[in-house]
């Protein structure tokens, strides 16, 4: 896998989903989160600001996600449910042959 147009490929998409979590995180979400929970939230008898709530949760979130993506991942591996090559290499065609041969395996 040494193609240079698929190394580039997979860091344009790799770039352009993190900038897509970005945005979603840290400017969509507090707006949101701030025009639906009132100011301050109280939970289990503390009171917390909004925001910082918000970024409480954000936190956790990336925090849980970082501890369980291991986790999956060698779950995965372990029951060899791992991505097909042909879905790795990003032609359409070869995709939509390979996905039409699966929907006839699965119709017999």
């Amino acid at each position: 896998m040494n193609d240079k147009k698929i190394i580039r490929a997979w860091t344009f998409y790799d770039w352009a989903n993190s900038a897509y979590s970005l945005i979603i995180t840290s400017a969509i979400f507090p707006l949101y989160y701030s025009s639906i929970v009132p100011d301050p939230v109280s939970i289990l008898g503390m009171h917390f600001n909004r925001a910082a709530l918000a970024s409480y949760s954000i936190a956790f979130s990336f925090l849980l996600i970082a501890l369980i993506s291991p986790l999956l991942s060698s779950m995965a591996d372990y029951k060899g449910n791992k991505v097909p090559d042909v879905l790795l290499s990003g032609v359409h065609e070869d995709i939509e042959k390979w996905r039409m041969e699966k929907a006839m395996e699965h119709t017999r």
